[in-house]
């Protein structure tokens, strides 16, 4: 199995089965224990006495358990989003403490709460979860309020999870993730509508080529969300039949001397209230604008702001579109549970039109636990390349499916040639998408053309610039940077990455490596201390283990540089 150019995430091995705690029941009674996360958090036992934790951090860990698959969590794990910010040693006490806690407050129901050196879990059987039904009133872990920025993040996906189910079955029902999408009967969708119009009258016909030009290519980045409506006014009146769900792009231009000047502002609401705007100035040269992507990074940012503002109430009321969207964000995470919770989403919401665009990210979701947790069955690598083909065959003009499938088939099929197809057919659909400009980055990579790779991947980070995910092409940027052998460019990119992301692993790794390579040792000990913060053990010789997730330093040569420099 290649690896290269994905994001380089750490290979974690699962701990523990999959299937839960200990085999069997323990002789008593159904739901000893019901945990009830919607309002104000409350742990009772058969009897309806309240046994909930007096500490916050304790109502996590069970929350955590609660809503987990199989209601099973490493210890790691559970560190990670309730001690992010403490040394291992520390959380690890912590942990232990917390469980003692849990343990006294449930007191006859103590051995409901199950662990060993490597898992925690609540028993199959004798716990109930109530997340509670939509409408009931109340919020799902509304009364949780943990002091750790990892948990917040955690809540606030599965927050999106609940709303993105609506009215599906809770956690009480949680068992292995869906790895395939099931055929469903298309359901009613929310749609989202862009109205475009330009404000003032250009006084030159290439000037208004070139407005009409920019609004192509962020219509097109909407597009490849999905069943969205773009309606494009021009210089004409158009009344907003429903504001609620309806966004305004408008976009003015000025042409002084050689300069061309955008402004693009973003409305929405009855009274037209702007919630973003940006400006830009290019040399008013058609060849360059499309030649060199100069509206790339303006465009791309307007794209970030309207997709993290949709119209509407608010999350139960999402269309799929932008349910997929979000769930498709969790798979640059590096996190498995978050990864796992992503395919999940992404099963439930495959069928009818979406079909093509959830299969492609499940394909890519394997592709993500094969060089992320190093799970490379026959089973897996099969599945994955068979969700991308079938992705292609149900979308034809969306260039995020073929940039997927490219990627794919190149990491696990090994099959250069048609990855390398399907790059050129995505950027064909559109050149100014980050995900089509990133497939063809590695496909040109791969051919050992390295400055094209390069000059492809800094174009997609461009391109990039205002996505939630910004920080993934960051890292490809660095690991091109160093297949054409540019150290600068490649630690600066690495170094964006981790500000951006400061728990992603990779850009801390080759923020050491390349420390070292430039025999920096304060810089690559700074760093060295912060990754083993998140990867207990580290060491400089982890560099040169077998499988460590450096494989770009392998394969441009570069280990035994950094060998030679450890001496």
């Amino acid at each position: 199995v290649v690896q290269l150019l994905v994001f380089q995430f750490s290979r974690e091995v699962r701990q523990g089965s999959s299937d839960g705690g200990a085999p069997g029941r323990m002789g008593k009674e159904l739901d000893r224990i019901t945990i009830t996360l919607v309002g104000e958090m409350t742990v009772t036992n058969a009897a309806g006495i309240d046994v909930t934790p007096t500490r916050m951090k304790e109502r996590g860990l069970l929350a955590l358990l609660a809503l987990a698959p199989n209601h099973k969590k490493s210890r790691e794990a559970i560190q990670d989003k309730l001690w992010s910010e403490s040394e291992t040693t520390q959380a690890q006490n912590s942990l232990r403490r917390a469980l003692s806690n849990i343990r006294k407050a449930f007191g006859e129901d103590a051995d409901v709460l199950g662990a060993d050196r490597h898992s925690v879990w609540l028993e199959q059987g004798a716990v109930r979860v109530d997340t509670g039904q939509r409408g009931t009133g109340g919020e799902l872990l509304e009364g949780l309020s943990v002091r750790d920025p990892e948990f917040e993040n955690w809540r606030r996906d599965m927050l999106s999870t609940h709303a993105n189910q609506s009215g599906t079955a809770g956690a009480d029902n949680a068992g292995p993730v869906v790895s395939r999408p099931n055929a469903v009967a298309a359901q009613p969708d929310q749609r989202s509508r862009y109205l475009f119009r330009f404000v003032g009258h250009p006084d030159r016909t290439d000037e208004e080529f070139l407005l009409n030009y920019a609004t192509d290519l962020l219509a097109k980045r909407l597009l490849s969300l999905g069943d969205v409506d773009i309606v494009l006014a021009g210089f004409d009146e158009v009344e907003v039949e429903d504001p609620l769900s309806t966004v305004t792009v408008e976009l003015r231009s000025l042409v002084q001397g050689d300069d061309w000047h955008v402004h693009l502002r973003l409305l929405r609401g009855p009274h037209n209230a702007c919630f973003w705007a940006d400006r830009t100035s290019v040399p008013f040269d058609y060849g360059s604008i499309t030649g060199e992507r100069l509206l790339g990074s303006f465009v791309s940012k307007a794209f970030g702001a309207l997709i993290s503002n949709r119209p509407g109430a608010g999350q139960a009321d999402q269309p799929r579109y932008m349910k997929i969207q979000n769930a498709a964000r969790l798979l640059f995470s590096g996190d498995y549970d978050r990864i796992m919770q992503s395919q999940q989403v992404l099963a439930e919401l495959a069928g009818g039109a979406y079909g093509g665009i959830t299969g492609a990210w499940l394909g890519f979701g394997k592709l993500t636990e094969v060089l992320e947790f190093g799970d490379t069955t026959h089973a897996l690598v099969e599945e994955a390349l068979q969700l991308s083909d079938e992705s292609l065959l149900q979308s034809a003009t969306n260039p995020v499916v073929p940039a997927l499938a490219a990627i794919v088939n190149m990491k696990l099929g090994g099959d250069f040639d048609y990855g390398r197809h399907l790059s050129d057919r995505a950027v064909s659909l559109c050149d100014q998408n980050p995900y089509a400009l990133n497939a063809a980055s590695q496909a040109a990579f791969f051919f050992g053309d390295h400055e094209q790779s390069y000059r492809l991947a800094m174009a997609a980070r461009d391109c990039a610039e205002g996505m939630p995910n910004i920080d993934y092409w960051d890292i490809q940027a660095c690991l091109a940077a160093l297949g054409a052998g540019r150290i600068d460019e490649a630690l600066a990119a690495a170094q964006q990455s981790h500000l951006r992301s400061p728990r992603c692993r990779p850009p801390l790794r080759y923020l050491v490596a390349l420390n070292l390579l430039k025999q920096d040792m304060a810089a690559a000990e700074k760093y060295a201390a912060r990754l083993r913060k998140l990867e207990p053990g580290f060491g400089f010789d982890s560099f040169f283990a077998d499988g460590y997730p450096v494989e770009t330093l392998r394969r441009v040569g570069m280990l035994d540089q950094l060998r030679d420099r450890l001496g």
